[in-house]
């Protein structure tokens, strides 16, 4: 339109205002109608979407546990999820009709609520985009002169269309908002605060805004504490938009988290590291984890609650202040739901939570591994932050991605007398760069070198922009220093001699990692960047913004306060959160853990929006009207290259699969025909195929394919069976058949993973302890004891850490765990065989249950009593089912981009195939895996596990050749590399094997050297008779050099074999009686057992040797501590200076061997 005055003073004038602040003079309406526009089409569309591609059911993974958690009102896994699990009830709720396949099917509503969550995350950013937009183009005078209302609504409407659909269509988002899943709700959460804060940020006297924002960030905590990251962003906008308001939160930041500390340390914070290793010292001491039956707990939440109430008379802001703290603390006080849910005993009741372990156990994710922060410093971090950023690319491809950099390369300078922007050099360079992307797709070579060269100068613009922005947000801030109260001054300095003294200490760790040589170039870059190029690039901006050229931003300063915030949050939750993360770098790690970046994803979004705002912009002024309606059309299409990218991208097919589950009825066949067996096949073909033909088709091939008309492999579970559950699908998707969608309800379901879980072992007792037997919590502590007593004994190895605190026994490790799982699942099975068949659905190996095992349609049978050979009969319909049913899998569409189907049923496949690589019926052992393959090519398991039956068969070139194909199509596996290795070794040991062997019947002797090689060969290679028939020669040798007895005294240390360990050390002392370290571990493999007299008298040897040396070293090795209480052991320690001398109450792990420090040494 053509512009009068009065509009272009208008315009100036509005731009002024934004150049100050975000139109602070606005107290009205702070939305405009056309914001709502983008609302409304994003919302109906992302959902239309989302509701033609959801799941018709339940899926695989998490989705049949939270379906039930939702059913019941339960309890989910940790942390809990209350108010998502309280919002879906109401879904499922209102949705109670919906069936699927003549049963109950509350997934179905579930999965809707993750769609309504999803897209209404979708519509808020549309409409932070659009709203936050049009600030954006008022604070830039070279376009509001060009531009009037209509076209800026116009602008701003499509840039928030396109960036709300470009998170709506990106992979991770759409695949969790079309399934039951907790990531939609949370991006919802993250789009909530950030609306609210930007719109508090607009409205400077609105603290409600602030207030409403506090509360959901605490409420969103308990959906998903990934938002805890979001929260480093909130301070910056706080510290953005008032100096004052920001020193009063950092006060009460700051004596909160003294609190904090004290409540988390306790009493170890003052004690010192003498008092930590004292007899009797109690680590959790004034915690405020030891709950509410202790006084310091109650103290603490008094703390909480008083500090900000008291600030609220002290600090000038001190009422918003409390207000808000408080706001944010109801919000989290949400998890209280767990322990009155978790009362109700619904069936899903995870953690146990109505009792206080139960409940920290939730609230503190107490189920997953300690968090471990990568080493940010280390080729690793380099890695790990390229694969985030490959995996960023790929959520929004290519050619969209490099819109995301054009926000931050709003800046110019003058050059010629006239003010120069950046912005259309960027412009120009991203499309370019996008045309020859375009061609690439299309057959064009030899593009990739020139559009790499185009992106890589907006890069270092857009980098250039956002160090502008931090110097003239600093330049700004030390000049407006002077007019603070002494207070916010201190409060200013405190923060910027923080900042500063972190990147003095990045800079330093990045010098040194420079220095260690240690990296690649892609490291050395990197690494060297972050020293120079930030401050260098800071001070420059710094310095020329005061200088003829006037560098400045295109921006006004409230949106430069905005992009930085934006920037610190994306940064906190992407690469910090990424730290703490740690993930490996193969696919399966990759895959799971990158749902976990959707809060990234959203705000990398809002730049998606921003950037296609001013692109067609400075199209229009640049171009003139003619440019308009194109670029427009264009920037709307773009979301449309998402969707082509679902549909026929391979390679993320390849990977993730495809977003889209409309018609996956995987989780449905996983339950039903695990459960009913061929009955629940027939049934879902009559719902699957209601047409006559279409079902004698599908059936006549399977029948076909069992050879018979009417099969009866496999069938239903017995009545009353009882199932263990291994992987998630196996113990989730049966959870929801049984208790949600009353498929086999008389099947009593038991996850073999946790039983070594007294908080789940509470729940199965409450849930079964009436009619079937479940070891009691008396039972449970002998199947530790059991493992403990086994482990002294030598009968098996250790396998974990043992712990004994507190009179409890704790063991921690996968191998330790398990056994004891395989201890408790042994004991159920024994009392409840005899009215109960066994099912079990493998998770982890549980070596006791093979020779009970047979095929059971997808799914394993556990016999009652051992099965000496399988039925051929068996065998055979075993063969012909997953013969007809892989190929029917795989002639499926949807199954080929359902990864997560392909990965289940893969492993269900790689299960029965061990059944006959345990029977060495390498055949079908074989037929199996390369099925469980073919369903899934990427599996971990099938190939690894094929792999290591051709090492058993020494078909080692099969071995190598099929890992070596593993490890092309997954190049960062470190397990897939040390295979190799491993295939390497043993074919260069069995090689040497060969060659020793042929020595000694050419010669009939063999050099002790060679004869320890030989040894050490037999042992590596399982071949347990000969090694100890070696070894046992050896030692009875009379010539054995003494270091030789030695190296044979660590094989058996590490094999837990005690008696061959006295024994070696026993010969070693008879020819070498004056080494002391030797003396004193043979003293302590005589304690172990409890052989006292004979472990005081080699103590008493080992003084002789030593004196007091030796004493310090006996009173320092908690290996002695069974001898503590014995007088004539503690005899051998006269009092000394220091008073020190053995006693009782040493904390030692009960089950574990000497370690043998002579022998290290």
């Amino acid at each position: 339109m053509t512009l009068t005055k009065a509009t272009e003073k208008q315009i100036e004038k509005l731009a002024s205002q934004s150049q100050e602040s975000f139109l602070d003079n606005l107290t009205g309406a702070f939305f405009r109608r056309i914001d709502w526009w983008a609302f409304w089409i994003v919302l109906l569309g992302a959902f239309a979407v989302y509701f033609h591609t959801l799941a018709p059911t339940l899926t695989l993974e998490d989705s049949g546990e939270l379906a039930v958690a939702s059913d019941y009102l339960g309890v989910p896994h940790p942390p809990g999820y209350p108010i998502w699990t309280l919002m879906t009830w109401f879904f499922q709720w209102v949705f109670h009709w919906v069936k699927y396949n003549g049963h109950p099917n509350p997934a179905w509503s579930v999965g809707l609520a993750s769609a309504v969550s999803g897209a209404a995350a979708c519509a808020l950013l549309a409409l932070l985009i659009s709203r936050s937009g049009a600030d954006l183009l008022r604070s830039i005078p070279a376009l509001t002169d060009k531009i009037g209302f209509r076209t800026e609504n116009l602008l701003c409407l499509v840039a928030g269309i396109s960036g709300g659909l470009l998170l709506a269509f990106s992979p991770v988002l759409w695949s969790q908002s079309v399934i039951v899943e907790v990531y939609g709700l949370n991006a919802f959460f993250q789009m909530v605060v950030l609306l609210l804060t930007y719109m508090w940020m607009c409205r400077p006297k609105s603290d409600v805004l602030l207030f409403a924002a506090a509360f959901l960030f605490g409420l969103g905590l308990t959906n998903h504490q990934t938002l805890l990251f979001l929260g480093l962003a909130l301070a910056v906008a706080v510290l953005m938009k008032d100096s004052n308001q920001f020193r009063d939160f950092a006060i009460a930041a700051a004596l909160i988290g003294v609190v904090f500390v004290f409540a988390a340390k306790g009493h170890a914070l003052f004690a010192s590291e003498a008092e930590k290793a004292a007899p009797g010292f109690d680590a959790n001491l004034w915690k405020w984890s030891q709950g509410p039956g202790t006084t310091p707990f109650w103290i603490y939440n008094f703390l909480f609650l008083a500090i900000p109430i008291a600030l609220a008379f002290v600090l000038p802001h001190g009422k918003t202040v409390c207000v808000t703290i408080l706001l944010a603390e109801l919000g989290v006080a949400f998890y209280m739901y767990l322990p009155f849910a978790s009362e109700q005993n619904p069936p899903m009741n995870w953690g146990y939570p109505r009792t206080w372990e139960g409940f920290m156990h939730a609230v503190t994710r107490g189920q997953y591994e300690a968090i471990v922060p990568t080493d940010v410093f280390s080729e690793k971090f380099i890695q790990q932050l390229g694969a985030y950023l490959s995996d960023l690319r790929s959520q929004f491809s290519l050619p969209v991605v490099v819109l995301g950099f054009l926000p931050f390369c709003s800046w110019g300078l003058v050059l010629g007398g006239k003010r120069r922007s950046a912005f259309p050099l960027a412009l120009g360079l991203v499309l370019a760069s996008m045309v020859l992307i375009v061609l690439e797709t299309t057959g064009w070579a030899d593009t990739e070198k020139i559009y790499r060269l185009l992106i890589g100068p907006v890069l270092l613009l857009a980098a250039w922009g956002f160090f502008t922005l931090l110097a003239l947000y600093l330049k700004k801030q030390i000049a407006d220093l002077r007019e603070y109260p002494l207070g916010t001054k201190l409060v200013i300095w405190a923060f910027l001699a923080a900042v500063l003294a972190g990147a003095l200490w990045v800079d330093v760790m990045s010098l040194k990692a420079l220095f260690k040589g240690e990296l690649s170039a892609a490291g050395k870059a990197l690494f060297a960047g972050s020293v120079f190029g930030p401050p260098l690039a800071v001070a420059l901006a710094w310095v020329l913004s005061s200088s003829r050229l006037r560098l400045d931003s295109d921006l006004g300063v409230s949106q430069q306060r905005w992009l930085i915030t934006s920037v610190i949050g994306f940064i906190s939750v992407s690469v910090i959160f990424l730290i703490f993360q740690n993930p490996q770098l193969d696919i399966q790690n990759l895959f799971i853990g990158r749902v976990q970046f959707i809060q990234s994803h959203a705000l990398y979004s809002l730049w998606l929006g921003y950037g296609i705002l001013l692109s067609v912009a400075w199209l229009e002024r640049m171009l003139g009207r003619k440019a308009l309606v194109p670029a427009m059309l264009a920037g709307l299409l773009l979301p449309g290259i998402l969707l082509w990218q679902n549909a026929f991208d391979e390679e993320q097919l390849r990977i993730v699969g495809g977003a889209e589950q409309n018609g996956h009825d995987y989780g449905w066949q996983f339950g039903n025909w695990s459960l009913e067996g061929l009955k629940g096949i027939k049934e879902d073909f009559g719902y699957w195929y209601p047409k006559e033909e279409d079902f004698a088709r599908e059936w006549g091939a399977l029948t076909e394919a069992l050879g018979k008309p009417e099969p009866d492999y496999p069938p239903p579970m017995t009545e009353g069976a009882i199932f263990y559950g291994g992987t998630d699908p196996g113990r989730f998707v049966p959870t929801y058949m049984i208790y949600s969608a009353d498929v086999r309800p008389d099947v009593y379901l038991i996850t073999q993973n946790a039983l070594a879980d007294n908080t789940f072992m509470n729940i199965t007792r409450d849930l079964y302890g009436d009619t079937i037997y479940i070891p009691s919590l008396e039972d449970s502590n002998e199947a530790f004891r059991k493992y403990v007593d086994d482990v002294n004994a030598g009968r098996i190895q250790a396998g974990a850490d043992i712990k004994i605190e507190n009179g409890k026994v704790s063991v921690q490790g996968v191998g330790g765990v398990m056994t004891i799982n395989g201890i408790l699942a042994e004991l159920i099975f024994k009392e409840n065989k005899a009215k109960h068949d066994f099912y079990v659905e493998e998770s982890y190996v549980i070596q006791w249950m093979y020779p009970y095992l047979t095929p059971h349609g997808i799914i394993m049978k556990l016999n009652a009593e051992p099965v000496q050979s399988l039925d051929p009969q068996l065998v055979d319909n075993d063969h012909k089912f997953w013969g007809w049913y892989t190929k029917w899998l795989l002639d499926q569409p949807k199954f080929c981009r359902d990864i997560c189907a392909r990965k289940s049923f893969s492993k269900l496949r790689s299960a029965i195939a061990g059944i006959y690589d345990y029977r060495r019926m390498y055949g079908e052992a074989e037929y199996a895996f390369k099925q469980s393959i073919d369903l899934y090519p990427l599996s971990p398991e099938a190939n690894f596990r094929l792999a290591q039956m051709y090492m058993n068969m020494q078909r080692f070139d099969d071995a190598e050749q099929l890992i070596r194909g593993f490890a092309a199509a997954d190049p960062q596996n470190d397990s897939a590399k040390g295979f190799l290795n491993q295939i390497e070794g043993t074919k260069k040991m069995i090689d040497r094997r060969k060659e020793i062997e042929r020595k000694q019947q050419e010669t009939q002797s063999l050099s002790p050297d060679e004869a320890l090689e030989l040894t050490s060969i037999y042992r590596a290679s399982g071949m347990q008779n000969a090694y100890q028939n070696l070894a046992t020669r050896l030692l009875s040798d009379p010539n054995l050099p003494p270091q030789h007895i030695l190296a044979l005294a660590g094989f058996f240390a590490q094999e837990q074999r005690v008696d061959g360990l006295i024994f070696a050390l026993e010969q070693y002392v008879k020819r070498e009686s004056g080494n002391l370290d030797v003396w004193l571990d043979l003293s302590a493999a005589y304690a172990f057992v409890r052989r006292d007299a004979d472990a005081i008298q080699a103590v008493r040897k080992a003084i002789e040797l030593g004196g007091d040396q030796a004493r310090e070293a006996v009173l320092r090795d908690q290996r002695f501590q069974p001898l503590a209480t014995n007088r004539e052991f503690r005899a051998l320690f006269p009092r000394q200076a220091g008073g020190m001398r053995p006693s009782a109450p040493i904390s030692l792990p009960s089950g574990s061997l000497p370690n043998l420090p002579g022998m290290a040494r």
